[in-house]
Parts: structure tokens; C-alpha cells; sequence
């Protein structure tokens, strides 16, 4: 998955999950 490719709202999601398990 491409964060480009996911709208702004799922994209500050997956933002956050990444930063959750980094």
C-alpha cells in the first residue's frame, strides 16, 4: 500500500499505526 494512493484520512492512519509499531 501506497500512502499516496490512500485518502488524507486513512492516510494519517496508517501514518499513526506506522509510527506505533516503529
Amino acid at each position: 500500500m501506497r500512502e499516496e494512493e490512500l485518502p488524507p484520512c486513512e492516510s494519517s492512519i496508517t501514518s499513526r499505526v506506522l509510527s506505533f509499531l516503529q
